[in-house]
């Protein structure tokens, strides 16, 4: 049946043309339980279209297949072209009888299904992929042309499946006192067909406050928060009327929409009733079924209430933590089968907790494929959006307790409260929804995370509250500011003099200690104050001496801070350049100030006087012709030598301040050197340290030519360093010469270090020809000259993997499990195949247990006519 078509799949994967999208739809439609009823697909920019395959879908409990009509748009054969199987699945196939093309006018029908209702209910007829026979669409050449789908909601009107049920239901869940608690208000078993909903939810106005209605199901189109009347929420009365001129079905347990309280700690340890009154819900048709359950809320004190969830579930760990402390908040699943989708937004209250940067953590296993920070997309204020969905289409499955993902937060919250962090569709506007593999919506169940503002263990605890870097060197302006948890009447003392009390502010870049006392308890935390802005970089630059009079000068070297300097030089008058000149001996005095912090530096200069006799040179420990022995490497050494002078010299380096006549640990770069003798004459030198090239390594390389053939080589060609080198491979082999032989495909590593010490690394992968790993030869000629008889795929033979073969009909033709590159054209029963195209498909299991899968085309060419 699928002709040529599965050949077009096959070519998909060669080449593509530019076509405008084909639309393929179903037709929403009602059908009367135990009536007859068709159903219509459709089609939209149908043009030069010469073959396609689709597959359907739906709910077999609620429709039964009776038969395909109305198909004469292409002449389409119900018989031939189209096969119904039992589960609810329809696959449909058709192409050019003169392999011409096609045409359509938007709204064509391809095809009619026609069922009976069952029972009432609604069912999606889904367009989807199946396995080895995809959904798609080609041209005369076989290449692909884009396409859409849209499914279709079949509504079964009349009694519902399983006789009268409860349309509406209100669980009973424990909640925590004083704080906001939301309760989803949920679809029955009986949510059918619903065009209206109108009730009045009733709770205890003594044993709770109304917050809000949140997280509003986008199904129930049109139902928003002016639906609802709370003008009484504060007697206990919230009043909804909805009505709808389309009917809506939902899966039981689906959420409508969350009711949030904060009970009342006057009413610990009870249960307070949710209730409904005066409840019509209207079905299609006009009839009614008023069918509810009421809950209620177990309002528990001082601890925060377990969540046991029934069902499929995605539940957020609770925590008890200080203020300005972080948690881990885990993400785990309940009942997690075969989900192929995920769409539900994460909120909490941004005053409380705010997440860390790179908060997203994803479990090293990675349990859900694909699932990473970036399917996280924050909305801002509190609220964010995750978007998955199975790449796969297979759909995953995972254990109960799986930690799918966690969040970092920061406590922002003050001591005493809670907060908690919802799952939900708060800033979501198409709802929150889990969608298996076959398209079923899910019913879902969360947990909230809850987190306890408070100390968590008994004992005196210092609690950080804010701590403020400091934004200048000079003037000092960090803070640090405490708070004391578990002490009666604490004694507070800090490490610097001056500072008391529990907000301390003033602060220079350094380290700070705080000691509390209560009682026989001590507490101690010390605190580390930086600078939280670039600080001045203050040096001197050229000194002139003044050997003559006013004929000295001062060139100093100013960066870092905003880059808008002022200048004040002791001078009289007041000098304002960043450079002095014309100026006599003496000691000279700059404060130097940041225009756009207001932070400010200081530096004294000392201009000598004739100093014709006392100079100064340095000398460096050389390695060869440089100063440094690797490229990268801080060891350079300076000596500082003095001629002439008084004698009794001091010595102040631009490195660190140093004050030594040698200085070590030095980078390549400039290095000047101050000398002053007894009598303070100064003398000065600078140094440039030269560092050699960088030193790397390259590979010359011949491939191997085949997977079981070792005939490839690698040479290492090193540049810079010092010879002699010393060459050390590791990997597939262990050398240390420059070149290795008789190579197999794998990773080979080296390793190479010069005389001086200093080290260079590379990898290369060796495979066969330098192709690709999983990449196939597209031609093999087994005619057993010994020459391209196999069919060679790079990387496959070291791999766990299942390999398969399809001829140009789809149908299976050889298959292998750990394929070692041995097939030479044959079938499963070792008969020789014919000539022409084939298809493969390598199924790969990864070191971490998943599957990966590659697929190619290849042809058999025995003989040339």
């Amino acid at each position: 049946m699928l002709k040529k078509i599965v050949l077009f799949s096959i070519l998909l994967m060669i080449s593509s043309l530019s076509y405008a999208d084909v639309r393929v739809y179903v037709e929403p439609a009602s059908i009367a339980s135990g009536a007859t009823g068709k159903v219509y697909v459709k089609v939209d920019g149908f043009v030069k279209v010469s073959g396609f395959q689709l597959n359907l879908t739906w709910d077999p409990t609620k429709l039964s297949f009776q038969e395909v009509g109305d198909a004469s748009a292409l002449n389409m054969d119900p018989d031939n072209d189209f096969t119904s199987f039992p589960s609810g699945k329809l696959r449909a196939s058709w192409s050019h009888p003169q392999s011409s093309e096609a045409n359509l006018a938007n709204g064509t029908t391809l095809f009619s299904i026609t069922f009976e209702g069952i029972c009432g209910s609604t069912s999606l007829i889904d367009i989807v992929n199946d396995g080895f026979f995809t959904v798609q669409f080609n041209d005369t050449n076989g290449d692909p042309i884009p396409h859409t789908v849209t499914p279709g909601n079949i509504t079964v009107t009349g009694t519902p499946c399983g006789g009268a049920q409860t349309v509406v239901k209100i669980p009973t869940l424990d909640a925590n006192a004083d704080a906001k608690n939301c309760i989803g208000i949920l679809a029955g078993t009986g949510f059918t067909s619903v065009t209206g909903l109108s009730f009045e939810i009733n709770f205890d106005s003594k044993c709770a406050s109304f917050n809000e209605i949140s997280n509003i199901n986008s199904i129930l189109g049109g139902l928003s928060s002016a639906n609802f009347d709370v003008s009484q929420s504060a007697t206990g009365k919230i009043k909804l009327n909805w009505t709808s001129t389309v009917a809506t079905s939902l899966g039981a347990n689906s959420k409508l929409f969350d009711l949030c309280l904060t009970p009342n700690k006057s009413c610990c340890n009870t249960t307070s009733a949710i209730t409904l009154s005066n409840v019509t819900i209207t079905l299609a048709g006009g009839s009614t079924n008023n069918l509810t359950e009421p809950g209620g809320i177990n309002i528990k004190c001082g601890t925060v209430p377990d969540c046991n969830p029934t069902g499929f579930a995605m539940i957020a760990s609770d925590h008890c933590a200080l203020p300005q402390e972080t948690i881990t908040m885990d993400f785990t699943v309940k009942d997690f089968s075969k989900v192929a989708g995920m769409q539900f937004a994460i909120d909490w209250d941004p005053t409380c907790l705010q997440l860390n940067d790179e908060g997203v953590i994803i479990p090293p296993n990675k349990p859900i494929a694909g699932l990473n920070a970036g399917k996280f997309n924050p909305s801002g204020n509190g609220c964010m959006i995750v978007l998955w969905d199975d790449a796969t289409g297979e759909g995953v499955s995972v254990p109960d307790g799986t930690i799918i993902f966690s969040l970092s937060f920061k406590v922002l919250g003050s001591l005493g409260t809670n907060c908690s962090v919802n799952i939900g569709s708060k800033c979501l506007s198409g709802g929150m929804e889990f969608v298996q593999q076959d398209g079923t919506v899910i019913p879902a169940s969360t947990c909230s995370g809850d987190v306890q503002i408070k100390e968590c263990e008994d004992g005196l605890k210092i609690v950080d509250i804010a701590v403020q870097n400091s934004k200048c060197e000079n003037p000092c302006t960090g803070s640090i500011e405490i708070q004391v948890a578990g002490g009666t009447n604490p004694v507070i003392t800090w490490s610097q003099s001056g500072l008391s009390g529990t907000s301390v502010t003033g602060l220079c870049p350094g380290s700070y200690s705080v000691t509390v006392t209560s009682g026989t308890e001590t507490a101690t935390k010390t605190y580390q104050i930086a600078l939280g802005t670039t600080p001045i970089s203050l040096t001197t630059g050229t000194i002139t001496p003044a050997t003559s009079g006013n004929n000295g000068a001062i060139d100093i070297n100013v960066s870092g801070g905003t880059g808008a300097f002022t200048y004040q030089w002791s001078t009289n008058p007041v000098t304002t350049t960043q450079d002095l000149t014309n100026i006599a001996q003496g000691n000279y005095t700059v404060t130097v100030t940041d225009s756009g912090s207001g932070c400010a530096k200081t530096l004294s200069v000392t201009v000598p006087g004739n100093s014709s006799t006392f100079k100064a040179t340095i000398s460096a420990l050389k390695y060869g012709e440089y100063d440094l022995s690797c490229s990268s490497s801080c060891d350079g050494a300076l000596t500082a030598v003095p001629d002439g002078g008084a004698g009794n010299y001091t010595y102040k380096w631009s490195f660190k301040d140093l004050t030594t006549s040698v200085a070590t640990g030095l980078c390549a770069g400039s290095y000047t050197v101050t000398v002053t003798d007894g009598a303070g004459a100064t003398a000065i030198a600078t140094y440039i340290l030269k560092s050699p090239p960088k030193m790397y390594v390259d590979f010359e390389i011949i491939y191997p030519s085949d997977e079981q053939v070792n005939d490839g080589s690698i040479q290492a060609n090193v540049f810079g360093g010092k010879e002699p080198y010393q060459y050390n491979w590791t990997g597939q082999v262990t050398s240390s010469e420059k070149e290795i032989s008789n190579l197999a495909v794998g990773t080979y590593y080296i390793i190479v270090t010069d005389a001086n010490g200093c080290s260079a690394n590379n990898s290369t992968v060796l495979t066969v020809g330098g192709k690709g790993c999983f990449s196939g030869i597209g031609a093999i000629t087994p005619n057993g000259d010994g020459k391209n008889d196999r069919l060679l795929i790079t990387c496959a033979s070291t791999t766990v993997n299942k390999f398969s073969v399809f001829n140009r009909w789809g149908q299976l033709v050889y298959e292998e499990s750990n394929y070692k590159n041995g097939w030479e054209g044959i079938d499963k029963h070792g008969t020789t195949l014919p000539d022409g195209g084939y298809y493969w498909i390598l199924e790969v299991k990864e070191t971490n247990g998943s599957t990966q899968v590659y697929k190619g085309s290849v042809s058999i060419i025995r003989s040339f006519r």
